[in-house]
């Protein structure tokens, strides 16, 4: 897996970080998965909080529409396509406790 950040400045004078990752696949040990997850909320925790934050990339999950707990449902909003996986519930997760939507 990889994570890069990389930071600008924008023409008011703030600060942008832009997060691009690639997550493990849905076959790699559970382990990989967790690390990854944990590497990435490190890098989040090390960006202040008055940066615009761009978080993207291959996070290899599939969100589709999820129906479950009403706090998940409003990360991914109603424009899911198909059914949500594991990898997908678990970057859902990771995206309600970091309030990323």
């Amino acid at each position: 897996f990889q994570i890069e950040t990389s930071g600008n400045y924008s023409r008011s004078g703030m600060f942008m970080t832009v997060v691009n990752v690639y997550a493990p696949t849905a076959k790699a040990p559970p382990g990989v998965k967790n690390k990854f997850l944990d590497d990435l909320q490190l890098a989040l925790d090390a960006i202040p909080k008055s940066d615009v934050l761009i978080l993207l990339g291959d996070f290899n999950a599939r969100v589709g529409v999820h129906g479950g707990d009403d706090s998940l449902r409003d990360v991914v909003g109603p424009f899911g396509i198909g059914q949500c996986n594991d990898p997908g519930d678990n970057l859902l997760m990771f995206c309600n406790v970091n309030r990323k939507t």
